[in-house]
């Protein structure tokens, strides 16, 4: 018996099967829910000369949820995370307190929070970097997943709803391989080594196509360029050039058109560059940032649209502007130096920075050469320079020099240092005098923002 099948709303469209016989396959496709609430639609299947009714098939498109929104009110919160004790502290921008010293975690645990049981308030959860067990509760104390292993030493947690029905998912990328393991809270297996990066690339899913689920996406920390595909395998984007070695990527939301946009943010001169999956640009080189700034993007104000935010981790500030030029928070303090401000759950790469500062008695730092030795890549510094650190352990040779009249003496020191998650450091030079032509040298020391 023939049947036709037709939409009920105007925000999806049937693309294959919307006439057949006796059986058949449907396909739909869906604009972007750019709105705050959930929608339904129907598939109305009728036959042709049959009795009854027509059948019918309903579509939910969950709305997204809206990044670092701890309490439902569409408003993204500020958080931070005591990378010590475990201990959460989160407050809405209009100064509510939400949570004070929540333990949920410990120095071996990352913060990667996402709407877990899909109420649409984003959840405390925890990777255990060394087991890569995760651990979830809401923010009201309801256990919602306790020791759940899904990962391993070399994993990156990056959590998201990568099957479109309103919760997030456990998810890791292998930093290794690139490699992407996901499956559900209820340990439904949606991604198995899918593979999907390799070793300079850095995870950045999100929903870039607005169909209600995140993709797998990467940046490529060495070129710049951007990859992005969806879970069944079809490509979004490829090597699509946005970016350069200081940029760190910062995808969100920008223009409220409901897909995640392409967007880094300049370490060194706090510029933000902003363009469309589509390729429009919504904006370039906007200053709101400074030298070693944290970019923590966000939908502040409620309207839809991720906002440009910056936490200082020397003195756990934060500075919120929206793209419309419109001041949200100047110089707000929720942190302090040590804490760590609890990123976008997207799974964007987080660097450390290191800095130069000059404490010795005329002497002073010139050119640098610092070696990651995990990776046997060498970067040049010179002194006024910041350099973008990943964890690991590094070793810095740093030339110092100094001047007494018409006598020069220079040298190097050299320093070996484990850069951990959420912590800047300094190299400070100190110490040393001269009596002409007589010196004695100064010392380097690293040291943790805060130490």
């Amino acid at each position: 018996m023939p049947y036709t099948a037709s939409e009920s709303e105007p925000w999806f469209k049937i693309t294959s099967g919307s006439f057949g016989i006796n059986a058949g396959t449907i396909t739909v496709v869906y604009d972007a829910n750019s709105g705050t609430t959930a929608r339904t639609g129907t598939v109305i299947v009728a036959a042709s000369g049959a009795n009854g009714t027509p059948q019918t098939v309903t579509i939910t498109q969950m709305a997204p949820v809206t990044m670092q929104d701890f309490n439902g009110d569409g408003v993204s919160d500020q958080a931070v995370f005591d990378t010590q004790g475990g201990y959460w502290y989160i407050k809405a921008v209009a100064g509510r307190v939400l949570t004070w010293a929540n333990q949920w975690g410990w120095s071996t645990a990352q913060p990667v929070p996402g709407d877990f049981n899909g109420d649409g308030k984003w959840d405390q959860a925890v990777f255990d970097k060394v087991g890569g067990y995760w651990y979830i509760k809401s923010l009201d104390g309801q256990v919602i997943l306790w020791k759940n292993q899904w990962g391993w030493n070399t994993a990156k947690p990056v959590p998201g709803d990568y099957n479109g029905d309103g919760k997030s998912d456990l998810a890791v990328f292998d930093t290794v391989g690139g490699y992407w393991y996901i499956k559900t809270l209820n340990n439904q297996v949606l991604a198995w080594a899918q593979q999907w990066g390799w070793s300079s690339a850095v995870p950045v899913p999100g929903d870039y196509d607005g169909d209600g689920k995140s993709d797998l996406a990467v940046y490529d920390t060495a070129t710049g360029c951007w990859y992005i595909r969806r879970m069944d395998g079809s490509v979004i984007l490829w090597a699509k050039p946005w970016g350069w070695r200081t940029a760190v990527p910062v995808p969100g939301d920008y223009d409220g058109d409901g897909k995640s946009d392409l967007a880094v943010y300049d370490t060194v001169n706090g510029y933000w560059y902003i363009e469309s999956i589509t390729g429009i640009e919504i904006t370039s080189q906007y200053s709101w940032g400074w030298r070693g700034g944290k970019p923590i993007p966000g939908d502040y104000d409620g309207d839809g649209r991720c906002d440009l935010a910056v936490y200082n981790a020397a003195n756990g500030s934060w500075y919120i502007k929206s793209l419309n030029g419109g001041v949200i928070a100047w110089g707000a303090n929720w942190g302090w130096p040590g804490a760590l401000p609890v990123p976008d759950s997207l799974g964007t790469f987080y660097p450390n920075f290191l800095f130069f500062v000059n404490n010795a008695s005329g002497f002073t730092f010139s050119t640098s050469t610092l070696t990651d030795l995990n990776k046997g890549t060498v970067l040049s510094l010179n002194s006024s320079a910041i350099a973008g650190l990943f964890p690991g352990t590094y070793k810095l040779d740093a030339k110092w020099s100094g001047r007494s009249g018409s006598w020069v003496a220079s040298g190097t020191a050299s320093k070996t240092f484990t850069a951990t998650p959420g912590r800047d450091y300094q190299a400070i030079l100190s110490g040393g005098s001269w009596n002409a032509p007589w010196y004695t040298p100064p010392s380097m020391s690293i040291k943790a923002v805060g130490e």
